[in-house]
């Protein structure tokens, strides 16, 4: 008889391990398969009881063999990083050796490679190739992002990609959000991120992301930028001012959705007619239903994996709509089911005779994947129209972007009692699966509304001053009007921002790209609005200013890393 956890078993009749030489009797064979299992039970006491109570499960329904195979299986798929020494159990110091060891082993294999190919007397073009060959071995091995955005790039681009891949800081950063995701999918997969134990994420990413939030906090008042006057604040300081702020990003969140309500009310061209719609995804992508059984459906899908394909229903939808001349504006809020996974709920501004059009090709593309599946029809996507007798499109998602911000309403109260917890997890969820959970669709640039927020004196030209006043007064609706529309495109808004490049190279060997402030497009005039120069420091001194070179103008010569020479 073996006590195990917590009941009296008889051990197994059949050798638990096959293809054993030496003679190992059922009893210490049993005894062997509980340690095991003890071993991973000690590693990973937050899911201790869980992991417990899966394999009593398996072992139940099947036998203690399943069982050991399935926790030995769970372990290396989701308890373990690949390719690195991680666990989902390792503290940052791990993360921050293993990030090292990446960094010199990713260097030395670049100078190897380097060298034979120089002795093999391949030309440049060649060379860069090779690079990116082993740049995108290396991050597929590895699951992390590619440090190349774009299809085509240039020597220059490949450079600081393997630059990057040389450098602890970046390994650390890919790795810290690797190891989060990892953590976050592992309790998914045990049923701890649902209704009925913690919605939204897991108590385990809450508690990490609530720690590291707090240890960037005391970074920030531990730092101070002191600009060319003499002036000095510290980063917190600065940080509270914008809308990092949760209170300042609700408001501003706030002010463009009544703004675009304002200028659809004013339009007397067109008729706008708001229009509410929320989009799902197939149940594929949903982990554990609401009594906290995992759908029999789900194939093992994370919420990032989920957030892409409402990514790709919604591209597909806006690629038709452009054919189709049917133009939209409002906004996106990306939230969390209970499961973890995504849906959106949209505000948009349709032309009134153009509604059902261009919610029959929403609708339809959104039942391209499994729309033959039980309710998909029905719930995969919704819409209906907003009667403004009954209430604003803006008191209509005002708690929906409340809630994904700090829980709070216009007058700073809490939603219900438990709208503060859920915004601080729905937060947490969105950083750990890299999801973005609020966007613009349409209007005009925010990046030229808040320079132009920065001006406090008025501007050569009428039209600018216009402009100008109507962002420092934070009348959305008015700026954007005279911005050209909310359906206007990028490339014809009168002004545009406008970056300068640093004299300076980064780490990476490549140019720095600053904020300097506005170009008028019909006048063809720069207007800055970064109006001081400043320095960061960690103790009180002379800070030291990185001048900018003009538009266009080349920064230090040589790259780090030589692959033509």
């Amino acid at each position: 008889m073996f006590h195990g956890i917590g009941f009296t078993v008889q051990p197994p009749v059949k050798p638990v391990f096959q293809g054993v030489t030496r003679y190992i009797s059922p009893d210490q064979q049993f005894v062997q398969l509980f340690e095991d299992a003890n071993k991973v039970y000690s590693k990973f006491p937050g899911f201790s009881k869980l992991l417990r109570a899966r394999f009593s499960h398996v072992a139940g329904r099947s036998s203690w063999q399943d069982a050991h195979a399935w926790l030995m299986g769970f372990r290396s798929k989701f308890l373990f990083l690949p390719v690195f020494p991680l666990s989902v159990a390792s503290h940052d110091e791990q993360v921050r050796d293993a990030a090292r060891a990446m960094s010199m082993k990713c260097e030395g294999a670049f100078r190897r490679e380097i060298s034979s190919l120089r002795l093999a007397g391949l030309s440049p073009e060649k060379r860069y190739k090779r690079a990116l060959d082993i740049l995108a071995v290396i991050v597929d091995e590895h699951q992390v992002s590619n440090p190349i955005k774009v299809e085509n790039p240039s020597e220059k681009q490949i450079i600081g990609a393997l630059m990057r891949l040389q450098t602890e800081k970046w390994w650390r950063r890919q790795l810290r959000k690797l190891h989060a995701q990892y953590l976050e999918n592992a309790c998914r997969h045990l049923g701890m991120v649902c209704k009925r134990r913690s919605g939204y994420c897991s108590e385990h990413t809450l508690r990490r992301r609530l720690s590291q939030k707090k240890q960037n906090r005391q970074l920030l008042e531990s730092m101070f930028a002191e600009n060319d006057q003499g002036q000095v604040y510290t980063l917190a300081e600065l940080s509270d001012l914008g809308v990092s702020n949760p209170v300042n990003r609700r408001h501003d969140m706030m002010n463009r959705i009544s703004g675009f309500e304002k200028l659809a009310e004013q339009d007397q061209d067109i008729k706008w007619q708001p229009v509410f719609c929320t989009l799902t995804c197939p149940s594929r992508f949903h982990s554990h239903g609401r009594n906290g059984f995992q759908n029999k459906k789900w194939s093992g899908e994370t919420p990032k994996d989920a957030q892409a394909h409402l990514c790709k229903v919604w591209s597909l939808t806006r690629s038709m709509w452009d054919r189709l001349d049917i133009n939209t504006f409002g906004f996106r809020v990306a939230e969390p089911h209970h499961d973890g996974c995504p849906h959106w709920h949209l505000l948009l501004w349709v032309p009134a005779g153009q509604v059902k059009q261009a919610m029959d090709v929403f609708h339809s593309y959104a039942l391209q994947m499994d729309g033959n599946e039980a309710g998909a029809i029905e719930r995969r996507f919704t819409w209906e129209e907003i009667d403004e007798e009954k209430g604003s499109p803006t008191g209509y998602v005002a708690k929906y972007v409340s809630k994904n911000i700090d829980g709070l309403d216009a007058n700073g109260d809490a939603w219900d009692k438990k709208s503060v917890v859920n915004a601080a997890k729905t937060e947490a969820w969105a950083s750990t699966w890299d999801i973005r959970q609020f966007q613009q669709i349409g209007g005009a640039s925010v990046t030229v509304y808040r320079e132009l927020r920065r001006l406090d004196v008025p501007e050569y030209n009428e039209l600018v001053e216009q402009i100008r006043k109507a962002a420092d007064e934070g009348d959305w609706a008015e700026y954007t009007r005279l911005m050209g529309g909310p359906t206007v495109q990028r490339d014809a808004q009168p002004l545009r921002a406008l970056h300068v490049i640093k004299e300076k190279i980064n780490e990476y060997g490549e140019e720095i790209r600053q904020m300097w402030g506005l170009f008028a497009v019909f006048a063809s005039v720069e207007i800055k609005t970064r109006l001081r120069e400043w320095g960061i420091y960690s103790s009180r001194g002379i800070p030291e200013y990185a001048a900018p070179a003009a538009l266009g103008g080349a920064g230090e010569t040589g790259p780090p890393l030589d692959l033509c020479q």
